[in-house]
């Protein structure tokens, strides 16, 4: 065996050839390590829209007058005049002018808040902060969850995307939600409600299982939004592109800013909707665009530049008639699963319909979020990729 004078002799040897591959060996370990560029929080501008969190007023549903609510469990009941509690819940009756409860009749504006010491009102579900009943110009009442924003975006999350999606997407899907919702906070002031509750704007369930979860992916993005030219984005989103974004502008008329002028997504193949199929009999064509009776045959069809379906003609004895792509899903119903139809043949007296995603397809796609996050993308990143030349800000 060497001695000792000989192994020194061996590292002062090597020592100096081993310096380099140590040090790149550290770098890439540190690389390993640390948190992706979009995990880095320290740089986000701050925009101070609010000195603190933000209530945000979600509309649940409208009630006819006659209709009535039935609470589940204690609560506290007041207007202008007084508050009752009622231990047990129980069904509150809307006449048109005022809601009944028991004996007891209270004018709009209403609140429905948990007992001292409580924390949920349960409608059906279960929420937090207040309920608030008020009366629009119909006669209906509308109701409302009046709640800091950071809880109904855990609630935004749950509901939207479900909480079996990996963490990174629900990240991304909190500060598009969140965005979301602070341009409507910050614009609808003089409404009764700044958004709803179904698909038409987002959805939202109040506290569903899960929420201490939902509430900590909320807290790694807490306070930040999307912003672009100065003003925070309006960072729509849908379950499933089918495999390209569609631009703003050809989905809802408005001009588009540049990070929602769509591009390629690529990661949303497996969704369950990704393509999907359809059929119509020319009978059903011929009564609803009022057609004689005859051959038909298919002509030419012309597409938007995202290659979804703009119109079709269809060649008739009587000459050519243009059916556009909303007119044609209108014919399909339910069975249009999205705006992107990509391509239509004719089998004798059937109209063979292929389309492709599920929902609006502009912005986030959730199902390709899935999939970037599958593919170890951070939220920072999947945001990037949705929006691109959008950048992150805290609104408070």
């Amino acid at each position: 065996m060497p001695g000792r004078k000989s192994w020194t002799g061996l590292w002062k040897a090597w020592r100096r050839p081993l310096l380099l591959p140590a040090f790149l060996l550290l770098i890439a370990l540190c690389a390993a390590v640390l948190p992706p560029v979009g995990h880095v929080r320290e740089d986000l501008r701050d925009l101070d829209l609010f000195s603190n969190e933000p209530l945000v007023r979600a509309l649940l549903t409208r009630r006819d007058s006659g209709t009535s609510l039935e609470i589940g469990g204690p609560c506290r009941v007041r207007d202008a005049s007084g508050s009752i509690v009622l231990e047990d819940g129980g069904r509150l009756v809307w006449d048109g002018r005022a809601v009944a409860a028991g004996k007891r009749r209270f004018e709009p504006p209403v609140a429905i808040a948990p007992p001292r010491g409580g924390t949920l009102v349960t409608l059906g579900r279960r929420y937090a902060g207040t309920l608030r009943l008020v009366a629009d110009d119909d006669g209906r009442l509308l109701v409302t969850n009046r709640v800091p924003l950071e809880t109904y975006i855990a609630g935004v999350i749950s509901a939207e995307m479900g909480l079996h999606f990996p963490n990174e997407a629900l990240k991304a899907q909190a500060v598009a939600s969140r965005s979301y919702a602070v341009r409507r906070i910050r614009t609808r002031q003089r409404r009764a409600y700044d958004v709803g509750a179904t698909q038409a704007t987002q959805v939202y369930r109040g506290i569903l299982p899960g929420h201490a979860r939902a509430r900590r992916l909320v807290a790694a993005t807490r306070a930040e939004v999307l912003i672009y030219d100065g003003d925070v984005l309006d960072a729509v989103y849908s379950s499933t592109c089918g495999g390209h974004t569609r631009p703003a502008e050809e989905a809802f008329g408005d001009a588009a800013p540049a990070p929602l002028m769509g591009g390629p997504c690529g990661h949303c193949n497996d969704a369950p909707l990704a393509r999907w199929t359809a059929t119509v009999k020319l009978r059903a064509v011929r009564r609803a665009l009022k057609l004689a009776a005859g051959p038909m045959t298919l002509g030419a069809l012309r597409f938007h530049p995202s290659k979804r379906l703009r119109a079709l003609t269809l060649l008739t004895a009587a000459g050519a008639r243009e059916v556009t792509a909303k007119q044609l899903r209108r014919l399909l119903g339910k069975q249009a699963k999205s705006p992107w139809i990509a391509q239509v043949a004719l089998d004798a007296d059937t109209l063979l319909i292929s389309g492709r995603g599920f929902g609006h397809g502009v912005g986030l796609c959730q199902y390709g979020a899935r999939g970037l996050a599958r593919r170890r993308k951070s939220a920072g990143e999947i945001l990037g990729w949705y929006f691109p030349g959008a950048d992150r800000a805290r609104a408070w």
